[in-house]
């Protein structure tokens, strides 16, 4: 009987990101450290938006692409948001309001 050969894995083939299943690579840069002219403002609920997901829940970084500094500004700002009503606190308080 042959014996089986198994493919060796290494460390650096577990965080391939898609490369060997033929997805593109894309590196993820944070948006606030792009475009200098971008602010996080806790007042501005159409920019808060896209960090926070359908329920309500504010997206961690490596989902949103924010860099660590802007992650905490960012939660921060949604945080001074919820308490002023701005933002809701969960989806139930959506669908009173």
């Amino acid at each position: 009987m042959e014996k089986r050969k198994f493919k060796k894995t290494t460390r650096s083939s577990f965080g391939d990101k898609g490369e060997d299943r033929g997805l593109p690579m894309r590196k993820k840069a944070c948006r606030f450290c792009v475009d200098k002219e971008l602010r996080i403002d806790y007042k501005d609920a159409k920019a808060l938006k896209p960090y926070v997901s359908d329920g309500e829940k504010i997206a961690p970084s490596r989902i949103s692409g924010l860099c660590a500094f802007h992650q905490r500004r960012l939660t921060e700002a949604v945080k001074r948001a919820r308490i002023l009503g701005i933002v809701s606190f969960s989806p139930l308080q959506k669908a009173i309001h």
